[in-house]
């Protein structure tokens, strides 16, 4: 049963903390690692999967129980083996409760060495060299911040780890000339033309993955349907996660029947030969 005469101490904030971060992290990067892996390209609504999971580890632990996270393992066995729809989880999460209630020592009688090795089949999929190939083509600096989030996370735990790849990658983004005051607050003016049908986002500064955020919440207050252009003269810096986010915004918009264009990216130097490669100006004017 739950101890809870720890609730409100020092220990049981810590661990309220450590747990709500690891959670939501690690629910938050499975989600964006399985909408990549879906092959119908849809997008997961992640403050409904933060939701789900602080209120399924409240009553979880008031029950006594462990905390649950979303597990990029199982999620992508269940892509891998054609799952299309939530009753995939609902029947992973009722299988589990059936064997867990009422077939335990069936449970006991698997061998772990079965298991392991399902795991280590399942993570070397998720991470085999071709994965290291494939973060190499779309830039040499990915690879980098690739590699030094994995190793600190083998040294450490997972939210060290992720704090490192984000650090080294604000490095990257500073050492190529991203000011400072842009790097998470995003500078971006919207003109709207008078018949109302055309709108104009001038970019300035940066677009990097620590500003998208604010700057992805301006452009979904668009209204659908209209010609959106995104005008990237003016910045100095645009990294391979405002790349590959804006273009999927863009198909999105179009698909709902607006007209997205991209613009002002002659003068700015991809760091290699993929479409959404970091860009970096280089005034070749």
């Amino acid at each position: 049963m739950p101890r809870f005469d720890y609730l409100f101490t020092s220990f049981g904030f810590q661990m309220m903390i450590t747990y709500a971060l690891v959670a939501s992290l690690e629910s938050l990067l499975t989600a964006a690692a399985i909408d990549k892996l879906d092959p119908f390209k849809r997008q997961s609504n992640f403050n409904r999967e933060l939701f789900a999971k602080g209120s399924g580890n409240i009553l979880s632990s008031m029950l006594g129980g462990l905390p649950i996270i979303a597990e990029v393992v199982r999620s992508s066995a269940n892509v891998n083996n054609g799952a299309k729809t939530r009753w995939a989880n609902f029947f992973h999460g009722g299988f589990l409760l059936v064997f867990i209630l009422f077939l335990s020592q069936v449970i006991h009688q698997i061998p772990l060495a079965a298991l392991a090795a399902m795991l280590m089949v399942t993570g070397y999929r998720l991470a085999s060299p071709k994965e290291f190939i494939k973060t190499l083509k779309i830039g040499k600096e990915q690879l980098f911040i690739f590699i030094s989030t994995i190793v600190a996370t083998l040294a450490t735990d997972l939210l060290i780890g992720i704090a490192v790849g984000i650090l080294v990658k604000m490095i990257i983004h500073i050492i190529n000339g991203v000011p400072f005051k842009s790097i998470f607050k995003p500078f971006l003016t919207i003109n709207v033309s008078a018949d109302q049908n055309l709108y104009t986002i001038d970019v300035a500064h940066s677009a990097v993955f620590s500003n998208y955020i604010g700057m992805k919440k301006q452009l979904e207050k668009l209204p659908p349907g209209k010609n959106v252009l995104v005008d990237f003269t003016g910045v100095k810096l645009i990294d391979h996660t405002v790349m590959e986010q804006i273009n999927q915004m863009a198909r999105r918009y179009e698909e709902d029947g607006g007209e997205f264009e991209i613009i002002g990216l002659e003068n700015h130097t991809a760091l290699s030969k993929h479409p959404f490669a970091t860009r970096k100006f280089s005034n070749k004017k």
